[in-house]
């Protein structure tokens, strides 16, 4: 029942069908602090296979993109107008140095 209701949200979160708020705080902080914890925690525990690096960044990017394009996707369902700007902005700022970086450590 659990992981229906997370599979359901996901998409939700996906498509952009959940408001602003609820979709940073759902959904798009806590992935992007989990995708920076697992990869930080692979790369440091498994520092000579290099296997395991290239799969803890690919998963991890995949997660991040996840999250920027769901969040961007539910911008459009803010209270104000500037709003959506606002939050479009702060998710280029945020996640194109984190995507660099990581394309830098591969």
């Amino acid at each position: 029942m659990f992981m229906r209701k997370v599979f359901i949200y996901s998409l939700r979160y996906w498509n952009g069908n959940i408001t602003a708020g609820n979709a940073f705080l759902f959904g798009y902080f806590p992935l992007t602090v989990i995708a920076t914890m697992l990869m930080g925690y692979i790369l440091s525990m498994y520092s000579s296979g290099v296997f395991l690096k290239l799969m803890a960044i690919v998963a991890g990017l995949l997660l991040l993109v996840f999250t920027f394009i769901g969040m961007w996707r539910c911008a459009k369902y803010t209270r104000k107008s500037y709003s959506t700007y606002i939050t479009r902005t702060i998710i280029v700022l945020y996640s194109g140095p984190l995507i660099i970086t990581l394309l830098i450590l591969i």
